[in-house]
């Protein structure tokens, strides 16, 4: 059985506007005996008919797919331009409310969709309405790119971590006011925390380091939610923390008034270049890490990588283990060591190694800002290369293929030499970025480094190790007894 419907919609969310529309929509059904049942209310509240709206109308859709399925047969609406905006919508509805013999209305009108004139003018109406949007688009636009232009904040409603935010408040009077979200103090202890955040960063430390520690210290996001990975990561590569107004990938000098640096420029370009590295790992297999020496550690015996695990040794007590995996020699282990003890003496070989004279000579020469970027411009266009000699290759294929004798450095060898040689160069730049990245974090190494040591994260203790050792091998010993003398560290880059 056949039923009417009504469909209500507004952009901007407002509960009576919509509630209004449809208790017009049911009086006007009312008049005819007929009830409208609740399954056939189709409310989009807060969602926009536009071609600019990032929104799906989901109700819309679903009246559409209750048409198609025969279920609909008078639609009522509030305006011909509330439901459409888009004259291609319109063009698809009427199409399909024809096809299904469905009579619609609006507030002011009972259409006749067999009538031309009645339809010419249903789509005036909302072409009208398109090319006002498309007007306002523009002078948005316009609007948002002068604001850009004269380095003045993005007008978003949205407060940001490190600023003041306004809102909109009414004072006694019931008059509105325009107020900070936050207090001056409050944004400066903000904007501290991020320069803390990017000079952890620069020393090695993760954007997940980092976050378990703000929440630990009751640290709140811009939202006065907890902090999570993204939101750390946006914050810190936004622009506006050195003072820029971003619009369409272009860069703005910010107003200094408005818009005053946080970070100075070479500092937050040395971030961005570690978060947006390419070859650095947001996630390692199997979780993160949860131990202080995981990936560094190899067995003596089959140089394979020690795994760590917890050990029952009672039902009150158990302890951490490095172990190599009995799979590597059927069955028993080759080494089996406390975890605990191998890492206060790995920590305690750092503490020593970096108090020499030797480590703080070879720290001293090296930037303490991030020097891989010339690296990275160089492997971006080592990949043009390599893809513009891919496709080189495909086409010298098939022309040897049919017989072609190709000219001297446009055969299939000559190019094939020819990647060989640009992908050896791009080995070559990683190198160079490992080592710079590893130099980067001992120039930021604090000389009270026993000191701080316990207060630093997992994630940047593992980063400092990192930049120190090449490798640690424990050797299989003989008795119960830990012994030192069975564990063998490679230094890197220092010595």
């Amino acid at each position: 059985m056949r039923e009417p419907a009504i469909i209500a919609r507004i952009s901007l969310a407002n509960a009576l506007a919509v509630e209004r529309q449809i208790e017009d929509g049911k009086a006007y059904f009312a008049r005819f005996g007929r009830t409208v049942p609740p399954d056939n209310v189709f409310i989009d509240n807060g969602v926009s008919a536009s071609a600019f709206s990032t929104k799906e109308r989901r109700e819309y859709l679903r009246a559409l797919a209750k048409i198609e399925a025969g279920d609909i047969d008078h639609i009522w609406m509030w305006a011909e331009d509330r439901t459409h905006r888009q004259v291609i919508e319109l063009a698809e509805f009427i199409q399909l409310c024809r096809e299904h013999s469905v009579r619609v209305a609006t507030a002011g009108t009972e259409y006749d969709l067999s009538d031309p004139d009645q339809v010419s003018m249903w789509f005036i109406k909302v072409r009208f309405a398109e090319a006002e949007v498309e007007k306002l688009s523009r002078r948005m636009k316009r609007q948002t790119l002068q604001a850009a232009e004269k380095g003045l904040p993005h007008p978003t409603g949205r407060r940001a971590f490190g600023e003041r935010g306004r809102k909109r408040v009414k004072d006694d009077d019931g008059n509105l006011k325009t107020v900070p979200v936050v207090s001056e103090a409050q944004a400066a202890r903000e904007r501290d925390l991020i320069r803390e955040a990017a000079s952890r960063i620069l020393a090695g430390d993760s954007l997940r380091g980092i976050v378990i520690d703000w929440n630990a210290r009751g640290i709140a996001a811009a939202d006065g939610g907890q902090w999570r990975n993204s939101p750390l990561r946006r914050v810190l590569l936004s622009p506006r923390v050195a003072g820029y107004r971003e619009y369409h990938g272009k860069l703005y000098p910010g107003d200094p008034t408005r818009l005053p640096p946080i970070l100075d420029e070479q500092t937050w370009e040395a971030v961005r270049t570690i978060l947006t590295d390419p070859s650095r790992r947001t996630s390692v297999g199997g979780g993160q890490p949860r131990h202080l020496l995981t990936g560094l550690l190899h067995c003596g015996t089959c140089d394979r990588p020690l795994r760590a695990r917890m050990v029952r040794k009672t039902k009150s007590k158990a302890y951490r283990v490095y172990y190599c995996h009995p799979v590597n020699r059927r069955g028993g282990y080759h080494v089996y060591r406390d975890a605990d003890r191998v890492d206060d003496l790995i920590e305690l070989a750092l503490f020593h190694a970096i108090e020499t004279d030797e480590f703080a000579e070879a720290a001293a020469g090296l930037q303490p800002e991030d020097p891989t970027k010339q690296h990275h411009d160089k492997l971006a266009r080592i990949t043009a290369d390599l893809d513009v000699l891919s496709d080189m290759l495909t086409e010298a294929e098939v022309r040897e293929r049919q017989g072609i004798t190709l000219p001297r450095g446009r055969s299939t060898r000559d190019i094939e030499r020819k990647i060989a040689e640009r992908e050896a160069e791009a080995e070559r730049e990683w190198a160079a970025i490992e080592r710079k990245k590893d130099g980067r974090v001992r120039a930021y190494l604090p000389k009270n480094i026993r000191m701080l040591w316990p207060d630093f994260s997992l994630d940047r203790k593992r980063s400092i190790l990192k930049s120190c050792i090449e490798w640690i091998k424990i050797h299989p010993q003989r008795g119960r007894e830990f012994d030192p003398d069975a564990i063998e560290m490679k230094p890197k880059g220092w010595t």
